[in-house]
C-alpha cells in the first residue's frame, strides 16, 4: 500500500516539474476543520455510555476534527498542482467507567482519554484563478487510540489505511506578489470500509456496531496560507 503512495506522490512532482517554466512553487501551511458524517464510532460510544450509568462524565460522539496543512503548490496559467499532508483530530474524555479485570478478579475503574487520528497524503489540483474548483487523491491513515488511566489495564491503538477522493470549491486570493490566501468548503469519501471490530472489543460490544465496519464521510473548510512568488 506505502509503495503504491509513493508511487502517487512522484507521479505528481513529475507532473509538477514538467509544466511550464512561468510556473511558480509556493509553500503551504493552514488550518483544516471537518464534519465527520455517519461514522459508527459513536454507535459504539453511546452504547458504551449506556452500559455504564453510573460513569461521572460520559464519552461525547466524534463530530468535529481540527487540524492543519502543509505542503507545496505548483501554480501554472490554468490553475494549480498541490501536495499537501494534513492531520485532523479530537480528544474525547470519559471518566470513572467500569472495565474487566484482566485476571478475571472483577471490575477496574478508569478514566478514558479516547483520541480520533486521521493522518492524511493529497496529491490534487485545481483549475480557475479567483473562483476555484479542484478535487484531490487522498490516502489517509485513521487511528483509533484509547488511552485509561489504571495501570492494570491495557489500553488500545488501532490504525488502518485507506484511500479516498476529495472534491472543492473556493477562492483564491492573491494579498501581495508573495502571499496569497486560499478558503475552501470541501467534501470527502473514502473508497473502502474501515474496521471498527477492535475498538467494539474493547469496549465488550462485539453486537453494538452494524457489522463493526465503518465508513464516514466529510464535509468542512480550509483556509491556507500560500507564500511564494504569486
Amino acid at each position: 500500500m506505502m509503495n503504491n503512495t509513493f508511487r502517487v506522490i512522484g507521479i505528481g512532482l513529475i507532473l509538477m516539474i514538467s509544466l511550464q517554466a512561468s510556473a511558480q512553487w509556493n509553500a503551504v501551511a493552514g488550518y483544516k476543520i471537518r464534519s465527520v458524517r455517519e461514522t459508527n464510532i459513536n454507535q459504539l460510544i453511546q452504547a458504551f455510555n449506556t452500559q455504564q450509568p453510573d460513569n461521572s462524565l460520559a464519552l461525547k460522539d466524534v463530530n468535529i476534527l481540527h487540524g492543519f496543512a502543509v505542503g507545496l503548490r505548483y501554480g501554472y496559467e490554468y490553475g494549480a498542482f498541490e501536495l499537501l499532508f494534513n492531520k485532523s483530530f479530537t480528544r474525547r474524555i470519559g471518566d470513572f467507567y467500569s472495565f474487566s479485570d484482566p485476571d478475571g478478579s472483577g471490575r477496574l475503574r478508569s478514566n478514558v482519554d479516547f483520541y480520533y487520528d486521521i493522518k492524511q497524503i493529497s496529491l490534487g489540483t485545481e483549475i480557475g484563478s479567483g473562483f476555484v474548483l479542484g478535487g484531490s487523491l487522498d490516502y489517509d491513515v485513521v487511528k483509533y487510540e484509547l488511552d485509561l488511566d489504571n495501570a492494570s489495564l491495557r489500553d488500545l491503538k488501532s490504525s488502518q489505511n485507506t484511500w479516498g477522493s476529495t472534491l472543492y470549491a473556493g477562492l483564491h486570493l492573491a494579498n501581495t506578489n508573495r502571499i496569497s490566501f486560499s478558503i475552501r468548503a470541501f467534501y470527502q469519501w473514502y473508497w473502502d470500509t474501515l474496521e471498527l471490530g477492535s475498538v467494539a472489543e474493547f469496549f465488550s460490544l462485539p453486537d453494538a456496531c452494524d457489522g463493526c465496519v465503518d465508513r464516514p464521510h466529510m464535509i468542512g473548510l480550509s483556509v491556507l496560507i500560500n507564500n511564494g512568488l504569486q
